[in-house]
């Protein structure tokens, strides 16, 4: 089967990671975030955890800018002692201009503690800016991003915890985000003059409503017309389906 070039448009973006996995509280960090983690990662999911996937002896603030620019979805995770880490929220400052660029998917989860209360920063979840307002009271405008960042990204559809049995949270969790991946793996076709003709040819071989057959397709042709990416194209769109 011989298929036509498929040129590249200039805006096509390569992620290294489908999700980042931001920093969590200590009340979350060896028990939920750890085991979202392994379900993300058990469904092929590339996934970058925060203090997992960190070179070691590097300074964080060099390494964390480019992870979290990589990442196709970026999740934060808030709970009752989210604030309590200044590192948590300097993560969530870069996380919010991610945002506002408007390049990525930021996904807010919010374990055992309200959206609201986040938005607010009301609660247990607020007491922590009380006491970092008299700490920085010389540099105040850094508590006010932290404010701002922490109204804007708990303002986002997100998932809430809400009493739920926190496996099937989890569950929920990796079905969104692979609903999310599979709406922009779709939209990948688009950065490729041509390449959605050639994705039906393809599909039309692979015979997708047969998935307990074996196929085996062979994308033939001369050096340089695009083979590689066809096939580069295929695999970001239905490697989530199985």
């Amino acid at each position: 089967m011989a298929l036509a070039s498929a040129a590249v448009a200039p805006s096509a973006q390569q992620w290294k990671s489908d999700v980042f996995l931001g920093f969590s509280g200590e009340d979350t960090r060896s028990n939920f975030a750890s085991h979202l983690h392994r379900e993300l990662c058990r469904k092929e999911i590339i996934t970058f955890k925060n203090d997992r996937e960190l070179q070691k002896g590097v300074p964080i603030p060099h390494q964390l800018p480019k992870a979290i620019h990589d990442s196709r979805i970026l999740v934060s995770y808030f709970s009752k002692n989210y604030a309590d880490s200044k590192r948590c929220l300097n993560e969530l400052i870069q996380v919010f201009e991610c945002k506002k660029a408007g390049r990525q998917t930021v996904l807010p989860i919010f374990y055992d503690v309200s959206p609201r209360d986040v938005r607010k920063q009301a609660g247990k979840f607020g007491e922590p800016f009380t006491e970092y307002e008299k700490l920085f009271k010389d540099n105040i405008k850094r508590v006010r991003r932290w404010r701002i960042a922490s109204t804007e990204v708990a303002n986002l559809s997100g998932r809430y915890l809400n009493g739920r049995d926190e496996s099937e949270f989890i569950q929920d969790i990796v079905e969104h985000i692979l609903g999310q991946l599979r709406r922009s793996s779709q939209s990948i076709a688009k950065d490729f003059v041509g390449m959605e003709c050639r994705l039906r040819i393809i599909y039309d071989y692979l015979d997708l409503g047969q998935l307990i057959k074996v196929r085996i397709i062979g994308i033939c042709g001369m050096g340089g017309i695009g083979k590689t990416t066809i096939a580069s194209v295929v695999y970001k769109e239905l490697y989530c389906h199985f």
